[in-house]
């Protein structure tokens, strides 16, 4: 879990509970102004500002409000405070108008011609949209650029599917890119309309039929012997294209009760839909035996919880509430299979938030229910420790892990999918809560390039550019010989020097600390140094009491946290010098995803501990121990280690 739940009173929750649902302004003559709030967390991502404050502009015309003092006010009153950071100088102005704010709020928001086409080649595929569709985003997100038609036209037939361009190539070379947009449209619709985006790791039969990986992002045809092998399409009538999946994301279009099955079927069971909803993230996917990911869909609360502060369990559970139903539906359609072509589905039941967990796990049950599968009642850390496996098949049992995130921090010896030897926790907070709560009280989010990033990225962000020995912090449990874990020094010290920079810089209300970038290095370096002390700890308790095998020790590092760079650069240093091969998912599937529970199902159906039938008897558990506690014998062997240097051009115990 990525993000700190927040203890507030009863009052305070409910206060932000209210103001989330209602979204509106209150007019003088007793009149409501929907100033459409849920879109002003979007503003600082450069997203449809201009064309928000025409809906602002009408809104107030609705309601009749005519005075620019009273639109000025009620603009103000609604901005986000990281929004309205941009433009404090409007605001405090003596003379401030509505006109002038609204200027200011268009051309500071916009973005700038690189980063629309940063995003456009990041963020823009085609998925479930028409190519039509596809073609007028991408105008509007290039803006006065997209009368570069030749870079518009290749981007374009980039992100249509393998088919549709080998359809287009046959129309003249001056067809104007409107038409081909059109063309496209019906192409789509004549072939039946079934795109598929899967992401693929290969087998070995496959990585041969296929040839050589083309790196990542590339689209793959595949091979004409491939086609051949598949025979004839059946007698449907249908443009049925092979799917021979490739080494990264592949599309097709075909028809999909055919040569899908006849070319797939026999590699990819078991099929599992996964379904995680333990905290602020809705997350589905389909995956297959094969450690194939066919589809990925992710819904992030992130924004609404900047926005108040942290996570409001009740918030988190209406955003679930309102999202699981169409993310589990996409999550099928972007696979190209039906409910009853699954195996089982998958659910995190524990750990987690209560009224999370009850969302995903009602969901679950109703789908099982529908196409009479089996339900899997997944335990979310552990899915966490076992998504390596996917990228990583050397990957074998037993592991050591280390599983960092805003909610949890433990050490522990997976001895096979549902058993695990706990080795040490934290006794209070997790490293992603001390960075998420340190982040706030140095305000990192009034800092543009911080405005809409979780606490800890905001602190990896400056720290890159910060001294790591500026500031002196304790290191937690010293005197300790055991594997527990200890961040809230850390975090109470974060604070304390926050507090005192502000005060020796002069620094009030909004303003953030020149000295930012050198506490946040500081900071960082203090939670990477005892993560890697505790994990040398485990290494050495595993080699003593003969958990892993010699010649095969590995470690995996997996968690949100476990998308900071440098925290994961001084644990490979650690196991460097103490010989474990270190392995880390790649940062996508480190957070919370349903990936990682459908995968964690699969590899559950493969041991035969899959699901149940009993859809009821499974229920969830907001706290729940990994597996079985032997952090008191770690305790008493009472080991002392060398510690291993983590800065320096090498790595040698010291």
């Amino acid at each position: 879990m990525n993000a700190v739940v927040h203890r507030r009173t009863f009052s305070d929750a409910a206060r932000h509970y209210r103001r989330w649902r209602l979204a509106s302004a209150p007019t003088r003559g007793g009149a409501t102004v929907d100033l459409n709030v849920a879109l002003l967390s979007q503003l600082t991502r450069g997203a449809e500002a201009e064309l928000w404050l025409v809906q602002v502009e009408c809104a107030f015309a609705v309601a009749g409000i005519t005075d620019d003092h009273d639109k000025f006010r009620l603009l103000v009153a609604n901005l986000p405070v990281h929004v309205a950071s941009q433009v404090r100088d409007v605001i405090t102005a003596e003379t401030g108008s509505f006109s002038e704010l609204k200027g200011a709020l268009s051309t500071r928001l916009a973005q700038s011609r690189a980063s629309r086409l940063e995003a456009l080649l990041r963020d823009h595929q085609l998925g479930d949209r028409r190519p039509t569709q596809l073609l007028r985003s991408m105008q509007h997100m290039l803006g006065s650029a997209g009368h570069d038609l030749g870079l518009l036209r290749t981007l374009f037939l980039q992100r249509l599917p393998p088919t549709t361009r080998a359809a287009l190539a046959l129309l003249p070379e001056d067809t104007g890119i409107d038409d081909l947009a059109s063309a496209a449209d019906r192409f789509q619709e004549a072939s039946g309309g079934a795109a598929v985006t899967a992401v693929c790791t290969p087998t070995a039969g496959v990585a041969a039929a296929c040839g050589p990986p083309a790196g990542p992002g590339v689209t793959l045809a595949p091979p004409a012997s491939a086609v051949a092998a598949a025979g004839p399409p059946a007698a449907c009538g249908c443009a049925a294209f092979s799917m021979v999946p490739g080494i990264v994301p592949w599309r097709a279009a075909l028809c999909p009760r055919h040569l899908r099955r006849r070319l797939c079927t026999a590699v990819r069971r078991p099929l599992v839909l996964g379904i995680e909803t333990s905290c602020d993230d809705t997350g589905c996917a389909v995956v297959d035996g094969a450690g194939r990911v066919l589809s990925d869909v992710v819904h992030s609360q992130l924004q609404v919880h900047l926005d108040h502060g942290g996570i409001i369990p009740p918030i988190a559970r209406d955003l679930h509430a309102q999202n699981i139903g169409a993310a589990a539906e996409r999550a099928l359609r972007d696979a190209g299979v039906s409910l009853a072509e699954l195996d089982a589905v998958a659910v995190t039941v524990r750990p987690g938030l209560s009224l999370s967990l009850l969302v995903g796990l009602r969901h679950a049950r109703l789908l099982a229910r529908q196409a009479s599968l089996p339900l899997i009642p997944v335990h979310h850390m552990r899915a966490h420790a076992l998504t390596v496996r996917m990228a990583a098949p050397e990957v074998a049992f037993p592991f050591l892990t280390l599983l960092i995130s805003g909610g949890h921090c433990l050490l522990a010896v997976a001895q096979a999918p549902d058993r695990f030897l706990l080795l040490g926790a934290s006794r209070d907070d997790a490293p992603g809560e001390a960075l998420d709560k340190a982040a706030r009280r140095l305000k990192l989010r009034n800092l543009p390039e911080c405005a809409t990033l979780a606490g800890g990225r905001a602190v990896e962000l400056l720290a890159a550019r910060g001294d790591p020995h500026a500031f002196e912090f304790p290191l937690p449990l010293s005197q300790y010989r055991d594997c527990s874990f200890s961040f809230a020094g850390l975090k109470f010290t974060a604070q304390k020097l926050a507090a005192s920079e502000e005060q020796r810089h002069g620094v009030v209300a909004s303003g953030v600390v020149p000295t930012a970038a050198d506490l946040c290095a500081s900071l960082q370096h203090a939670v990477a140094r005892h993560l890697c002390h505790r994990t040398q700890r485990a290494m050495d308790y595993c080699q003593a009491r003969g958990l892993l095998p010699d010649g095969a020790r590995r470690l995996v590092v997996s968690g949100g946290v476990a998308c900071n760079g440098y925290i994961t650069a001084c644990l490979r240093r650690v196991g460097e010098a103490l010989g474990f091969e270190v392995h880390v998912p790649p940062p996508r599937l480190c957070t919370d995803n349903g990936v990682m529970i459908a995968w964690k199902g699969v590899e559950l159906l493969r041991v035969g501990r899959g699901g149940t039938h009993d859809l009821d008897s499974v229920d969830i558990e907001a706290r729940s121990p990994i597996g079985t506690d032997v952090s008191q014998d770690v305790a008493d062997m009472s080991l002392k280690c060398k510690w291993v240097k983590l800065t320096g051009p090498a790595a040698q115990p010291q």
